[in-house]
């Protein structure tokens, strides 16, 4: 999907090292016409709430909001301890 590329490259202009992730039904295959697609962006510049903010402005400028994407940023260190334990399945963009 295009709009994900574009959140990557985003994301890469403002950290050069974060990873962006897909997982859910986009990736299960077993989206709904009422489902969002969850996008992990992870980067340990996620502490800062003035960066993600920054980040979160700059991908709705660009995509815009009609597209329902649940935005999800993040450190390493909360992949690991958190959301690996309960992303059965997952695609990196």
């Amino acid at each position: 999907m295009k709009y994900l590329k574009k959140i990557k490259d985003i994301c890469k202009t403002f950290d050069p090292e974060c990873r962006v992730i897909v997982f859910g039904s986009y990736v299960h295959g077993d989206m709904k016409p009422d489902s969002d697609i969850d996008v992990l962006i992870i980067t340990d510049n996620a502490s800062d709430a003035q960066y993600r903010g920054k980040l979160r402005v700059a991908i709705a400028k660009d995509i815009g909001l009609i597209i329902p994407f649940e935005i999800h940023i993040i450190t390493n260190k909360e992949y690991e301890d958190w959301y690996k334990r309960f992303i059965d399945v997952q695609q990196e963009i």
